[in-house]
């Protein structure tokens, strides 16, 4: 069964889907619902999504009039743990919109076991006692009980988009640090000579993984606007560590080069041994032991220097990739500020902001 999961509170909804595995929507302030994310095609139920704080008005009696053809519809309300009147509140929502409202805690889980039960088997919706369109103008027909069919309150949109914004902002600091740590690990346990080019791969994945969350944070957060405003592409910089350092003479390959000749002396006198027993050709004695040990402290002395060049090389890779994974970190958390104090600012200003305004997420080195 695949769910559509909508409703006016962006988060509210997203979080119940993301319960339920299905897809969201959030409701605009004319009724008409706004995909959160990719949706798989038609849908066989639908969840509607309300607020324990406030009752269900003419724009969830609009938007649950359009998405309910065809759909198992169930109603949902969210917050009923918070606010201390939300039972009558739910009462009110459910005798506007025609139906029984279950109370989910998206956080703890708590009533998604009644909520996937009232799937199953779904009740029949009554007709709607709210108008059927919001009444802009206040002299619209008033709904039975002497309830008028108001359009929702603007500070309250703001504040629901609001904390959909920190929330969402906050799982994204959280996803590109986790994703960042494992990004230079894997090039930790990957040495060699190209360096560069394995952090510049790190830190593009990083930058399109940023880009797109953040796309899809503004998504979510000015969903229903008539013109929703994008973020600016974010640019992390890129690795420029410093050269390979260059092997240097030390004293230690003097120590080394001496034991290796002495050390290369002795094995030479044992391989000449068996010529000083022939008469002519003692005199060969000395020269071999003398080449056999000069060519065992050579040996010796390049496998250190070796051994020591990797250590080195590994040595600097590493410093450069902790130096470069501070670089990109701080500048991860500055497009993300820079976008969440652009993205509150145009919420502030309302719909039609413009970065020419005031407003401006630029960010980059």
């Amino acid at each position: 069964m695949t769910v559509l999961v909508a409703g006016q509170d962006p988060a509210g909804a997203a979080a119940v889907a993301d319960r339920l595995g299905g897809d969201a929507a959030a409701i605009g302030a004319d009724g008409v619902p706004v995909p959160l994310g990719e949706h798989r095609g038609d849908h066989d139920a639908l969840v509607y999504v309300l607020d324990a704080c406030v009752p269900a008005d003419a724009v969830d009696a609009v938007a649950l009039g359009r998405l309910r053809a065809g759909l198992a519809t169930v109603l949902a309300a969210t917050g009923a743990d918070v606010y201390p009147h939300a039972a009558d509140t739910l009462a009110e929502s459910g005798r506007r919109l025609g139906g029984d409202v279950v109370s989910v805690q998206p956080d703890s889980g708590g009533g998604f076991a009644a909520l996937r039960a009232a799937l199953a088997d779904p009740p029949p919706l009554r007709p709607p006692s709210v108008p059927s369109a919001p009444d802009t103008h206040g002299t619209g027909p008033e709904a039975p009980g002497g309830a008028r069919g108001a359009p929702p309150s603007p500070a309250l949109e703001r504040a629901d988009r609001s904390a959909y914004l920190r929330s969402t902002v906050a799982r994204i600091r959280a996803a590109l640090l986790a994703d960042s740590a494992e990004g230079f690990r894997r090039q930790e346990d990957e040495p060699g000579p190209d360096v560069r080019p394995r952090l510049t791969a790190v830190a593009v994945a990083l930058e399109r993984s940023l880009h797109a969350q953040l796309c899809a944070a503004y998504r979510g957060t000015f969903a229903g606007w008539p013109d929703p405003p994008e973020p600016a592409v974010p640019v992390l910089p890129r690795p420029d560590p410093p050269e390979v350092p260059a092997h240097r003479r030390r004293p230690e390959d003097l120590a080394v080069l001496i034991l290796g000749a002495s050390a290369g002396l002795g094995i030479g006198r044992a391989v000449a041994a068996p010529l000083e027993a022939l008469g002519a050709l003692r005199w060969l004695a000395l020269p071999i032991s003398l080449a056999v040990g000069l060519g065992a402290a050579v040996w010796l002395l390049r496998v250190r220097r070796r051994s020591t060049a990797r250590a080195d090389r590994r040595n600097w890779a590493d410093a450069a990739a902790a130096g470069f994974r501070q670089r990109v970190e701080v500048e991860l958390a500055a497009a993300l500020v820079a976008a969440e104090a652009d993205a509150a600012l145009r919420l502030a200003r309302g719909p039609g902001t413009d970065r020419e305004a005031g407003a401006s997420n630029e960010y980059g080195p």
